[in-house]
């Protein structure tokens, strides 16, 4: 019997809950519910949307206490667009 729609691959390809894709909306869910690095974003907001993408992942999850990296996150996956326009909206 093969299984359709579960892989990662599936997961990564398809939009998930109104974002780009699981790698996004993930990364979203952290930042916007990890207290430790949602502050951290809101109060680094200008130097976080000038970093690179895989350095601007590392620092939020370095200042993360759930963890980017240990959630299974791709970087290479994630719109930066998407999550730029996020990180701008947090007040």
């Amino acid at each position: 019997m093969r299984k359709t729609g579960n892989s990662v691959k599936d997961r990564r390809d398809k939009s998930c809950n109104g974002w780009r894709n699981w790698d996004t909306w993930h990364t979203g869910v952290i930042i916007g519910n990890d207290r430790k690095a949602y502050d951290f974003v809101r109060k680094n907001k200008a130097r976080l949307l000038s970093m690179k993408k895989k350095d601007k992942l590392a620092e939020i999850d370095r200042h993360s206490e759930y963890g980017l990296h240990r959630s299974g996150i791709s970087y290479d996956n994630v719109d930066f667009r998407e999550l730029n326009s996020f990180i701008n909206d947090i007040d």
